[in-house]
């Protein structure tokens, strides 16, 4: 687990092959690009948050210019 000051490179997150996803990644894809990010739940709660490739390099942006303002 990260701590949460940190945010990793993407190129530092784990990766999974879309052959070892269950069927219907295309259109998790789909969604996730088209809103930007997904929250992904399980008995009601969330769990994870999926997020398009963009949106993940402009919050990393925003993290590291706050780390440099402190």
């Amino acid at each position: 687990t990260l701590p949460s000051t940190h945010l990793p490179a993407i190129v530092q997150l784990r990766k999974r092959t879309a052959s070892r996803v269950k069927s219907g990644l295309g259109d998790f894809v789909r969604d996730v690009r088209a809103a930007g990010c997904i929250a992904v739940t399980r008995r009601g709660k969330v769990e994870l948050v999926f997020m398009d490739a963009a949106l993940y390099r402009r919050v990393a942006a925003l993290v590291e210019g706050a780390k440099t303002r402190r």
